[in-house]
């Protein structure tokens, strides 16, 4: 379970542990895995082995440079609405794809309100990260990357309501 203050919740990394996935890390090489076109859909395919209840969201943040740090709040300034739609105004040659998953299957207490139910209160959240691309409607020098497949099938189509 993250905390609000938590500063590794953005891409699912822990605090105590190598910090091989940010900036200067091995595994940040800032290669783009998916190129996009603003305003389109994008097509979402999510493996759920275990249903937790609860919701799922999708968000955007650009990389500027390549010693940019993703930030929570800069996440949460591109929140992806309905479908998965990117917005028409957004182009980046890079950016960072955040997917965030607020289980709802414990019983808790809303800090808010003070009512008890199933999925109140603190629930686990589980995240990931891509670096994508997001070009312009009119830019015709977009071409697609090679597509990978993978051995098990999605067991839904994931869109934000």
């Amino acid at each position: 379970m993250f905390s609000s203050s938590d500063p590794c919740k953005q891409c699912n990394r822990k605090y105590m542990c190598s910090r091989d996935h940010e900036v200067g890390g091995k595994y940040a090489t800032n290669n783009i895995v998916r190129n996009y076109v603003s305003g389109s859909l994008i097509d979402v395919k999510i493996l759920l082995t275990a249903n937790h209840v609860g919701f799922m969201e999708l968000r955007l943040c650009p990389i500027l440079d390549s010693s940019s740090e993703v930030t929570q709040e800069c996440l949460d300034k591109n929140l992806l609405h309905r479908e998965a739609h990117l917005p028409d105004s957004l182009s980046w040659s890079h950016c960072v794809l955040q997917w965030r998953y607020q289980a709802g299957n414990h019983w808790g207490t809303d800090i808010e309100t003070g009512k008890s139910c199933l999925g109140c209160g603190h629930q686990e959240e589980f995240h990931n990260c891509a670096d994508i691309s997001i070009a312009p409607k009119d830019n015709n020098l977009l071409l697609p990357l090679p597509t990978t497949t993978t051995t098990h099938e999605p067991l839904f189509v994931f869109s934000i309501f």
